[in-house]
């Protein structure tokens, strides 16, 4: 038991009060966070951090500086031409008004959340700081941030109906391919796989006598059936789609090799999974590849320079682990919900992520979600369940 809580999943007061005390320090700091990020993005990070960025300004004010490129680089142009009210034409313009914006999203996120204790107050205050740097700003990795909020918005709503709500948010994310990025079809398949494994696995360790160890591990396995299956057929039913799928990262990074901005690229360990690889190939590069995304201890030989990466993620499977372990041990359907959302997500990065910057990149733009898996509001934790003592989650 943590800090004040008795076996009913009931705070002390104490503890009540440090953890309201930790949000308001949070609160408090977030915004020297933020001039400190705005100084390190505008005036020391590289200009190749923000590559993307600079293009879709470029294609914003029609300047020409940068080649127009269609796709998601268009739709978040579209998006960001018909916001563009003020007429900015610098991205250190666009950064301090998003970051502006978004510090209030930010607080009310805050707010919504369960009381931090110290470690997540320190979790979440370098989360706004990579928040800062990498996401608010003009690009693309916002709008995910904006849909993964509304999904977290949908899901956090006091309701029982908490299977319509699952399917909003499924739907919500699959929508997102139809306008924005093809791959996240993929996403809301593994996030749908990921509800459904997390709610057979909770229902088994209560209808059948065995650990959680034995469960986790029978979980592990069905999931990886899953996309070892999902891809058979891809690679029976369509060779062209599942090259297609199984080897984007390998076409991603094949021209980036020897260059300057390679240091930390996932290439694939067990032979390059080049055009024709076959499923077999593919799955034993895909779990070795979601262990070295999970634990990218790699960079540390690399440069220590890395070294702040490699901590916050480290930081991110730990709460994750403990969310897992926690969630089937005791939690409400929307509890397992939001972490079968990030999970699905996770599992699908592997897929497609061609180097470390961009998975933390990527990673941080779905913060709603895994804020809420840290600290789920109270709206969450008190849905009556059947017999499901899911008022805590701590």
């Amino acid at each position: 038991m943590r800090c004040g809580v008795d076996m009913r999943g009931k705070e002390g007061f104490s503890c009540k009060t440090s953890r309201k005390n930790d949000k308001i320090v949070v609160l408090f700091l977030m915004f020297p966070v933020l001039l400190v990020s705005l100084f390190l993005s505008i005036k020391i990070l590289p200009a190749k951090y923000y590559f993307d960025n600079a293009r879709i300004l470029s294609m914003v004010t029609k300047s020409g500086a940068m080649q127009a490129w269609e796709g998601s680089y268009r739709t978040a142009a579209n998006i960001f031409s018909f916001l563009d009210v003020f007429k900015l034409s610098t991205l250190p313009q666009w950064r301090i008004l998003l970051c502006v914006v978004f510090m209030v999203v930010f607080d009310l996120l805050i707010l919504c959340a369960a009381g931090p204790g110290t470690i997540e107050s320190f979790y979440i205050l370098a989360s706004y700081a990579l928040l800062n740097i990498y996401v608010f700003n003009i690009g693309k990795d916002i709008i995910q941030f904006c849909i993964f909020l509304v999904v977290a918005i949908v899901l956090a709503i006091p309701s029982r109906k908490y299977i319509w709500k699952e399917v909003l948010a499924i739907l919500i994310i699959s929508s997102e391919s139809l306008f924005f990025r093809d791959y996240y079809i993929l996403v809301a398949v593994l996030v749908a796989v990921s509800i459904l494994v997390l709610e057979y696995a909770y229902s088994s360790l209560r209808k059948e006598e065995l650990s959680n160890r034995i469960v986790l591990r029978r979980t592990f396995f069905q999931v990886l059936t899953f996309i070892f299956a999902m891809m058979i057929v891809l690679y029976v039913a369509s060779n062209a789609m599942y090259t297609q799928v199984a080897t984007v990262r390998y076409a991603t990074n094949e021209s980036r090799l020897g260059g300057t901005n390679a240091n930390s690229m996932i290439n694939d360990w067990i032979i390059p999974n080049k055009r024709n690889a076959n499923p077999i190939l593919f799955i034993l590069n895909y779990i070795v590849d979601a262990i070295r995304m999970l634990f990218p201890v790699e960079l540390l030989f690399k440069g220590v320079t890395y070294l702040p990466f490699c901590l916050f993620q480290i930081f991110t499977i730990y709460f994750i682990i403990r969310a897992v372990r926690e969630c089937l041990k005791d939690s409400t359907h929307i509890q397992r919900a939001f972490l079968g959302v990030f999970i699905g997500y996770f599992l699908a990065s592997v897929f497609f992520e061609p180097d470390f910057g961009s998975w933390i990149r990527h990673e941080i733009a779905v913060f709603p979600i895994l804020l809420f898996i840290i600290l789920p509001p109270s709206s969450i934790r008190r849905v009556p369940q059947m017999r499901d003592r899911g008022n805590s989650w701590r």
